[in-house]
């Protein structure tokens, strides 16, 4: 199983396989896994915000800084909430995901009723710490790692 937003809507979808296992040959050697039927289920969606960042690391840049794909960057999402709250969430960018699949690196974050993200916080690998305010709902966004000043 893995995630990712195929149609690009803000709303994860899912690609599965139902695999049946390994085969074995006669010595009980495993030999390849048996094909099961692919599956995708696209999410429907709603009425909720979101915004999806995809990150780019220094390195695919000037070569300096992060990986290019920012795996292992830490996200932090700061909305403002009803009767003053200021909900955060937090996803980390993973380089693996599941058995002989990978999710999407882009992080989707659902805000609810928000229509504005107060605060994006990023901490690259490289050590860099990124703080961007003010951003619009509904969009992906791509963020590039800031360079060495």
């Amino acid at each position: 199983m893995a995630k990712g937003d195929l149609n690009g809507d803000g709303f994860a979808d899912l690609i599965g396989t139902n695999s049946s296992g390994l085969k074995f040959n006669p010595d009980g050697e495993s030999t390849h896994l048996v094909d099961g039927p692919l599956m995708v289920w696209m999410n429907g969606g709603g009425e909720n915000n979101w915004i999806t960042l995809q990150l780019k690391g220094r390195q695919g840049i000037d070569g300096t800084g992060s990986n290019a794909d920012g795996i292992g960057a830490r996200v932090w999402v700061t909305t403002s909430g009803d009767e003053g709250e200021t909900p955060k969430q937090v996803q980390d960018v993973l380089g693996s995901s599941t058995f002989l699949s990978m999710n999407a690196l882009d992080l989707t974050f659902g805000v609810g009723g928000a229509e504005e993200i107060e605060e994006i916080e990023i901490l690259w690998p490289s050590g860099k710490r990124q703080i961007l305010t003010e951003i619009d709902t509904n969009q992906v966004l791509e963020i590039e790692e800031p360079a060495d000043s």
